[in-house]
């Protein structure tokens, strides 16, 4: 949640702030300076970290990502419009393309992280060469300490690795 409301919210200020200065340059720069200090931010979550304070390091990550949006079609301007169609095609087509890559390999570097840090008697207990996420995470209320902070440890661990 606070990631879609401040996304949609910062990419309407990073549109009033390169329409005002004309530039967009110091917007995208600033944005990837906020993106990597949200990035930085999530890897000191704990098992005992807060949902506000979690809150808020999505926030700061949907900040970079509203005015990263929005820097990113201020790039188009200085084209012809002639040239528009094209190049929001491909500015779309990379930005697809590259979700999916990285879904796709984050997924695969995240159960990999996962398979290596679960205790090795729970890994047995389900199917092998499928995402093992869907079938753990229904579990993970069922289980009895300290397996239960194992597993969850694990998973914290595992999204550090990303």
């Amino acid at each position: 949640m606070p990631w879609a409301v401040s996304i949609s919210s910062f990419a309407v200020v990073g549109g009033l702030i390169i329409a005002r200065i004309g530039k967009y340059k110091l917007v995208n720069l600033i944005a990837w300076w906020i993106l990597l200090l949200g990035m930085g931010l999530l890897i000191t979550l704990k098992l005992t970290t807060s949902i506000g304070l979690l809150m808020l390091f999505e926030l700061i990550m949907g900040i970079s990502g509203g005015l990263l949006y929005t820097s990113a079609f201020a790039v188009l301007s200085p084209l012809p419009v002639t040239q528009n169609a094209p190049a929001v095609a491909v500015l779309t087509l990379s930005s697809v393309f590259s979700q999916a890559w990285g879904v796709a390999v984050g997924g695969t570097v995240f159960q990999n992280a996962l398979q290596r840090k679960l205790p090795a008697g729970l890994v047995h207990q389900f199917p092998t060469n499928t995402d093992m996420t869907y079938y753990i995470v229904p579990e993970i209320p069922t289980l009895l300490e300290p397996l239960k902070h194992d597993v969850r440890f694990a998973f914290l661990q595992s999204f550090r690795v990303l």
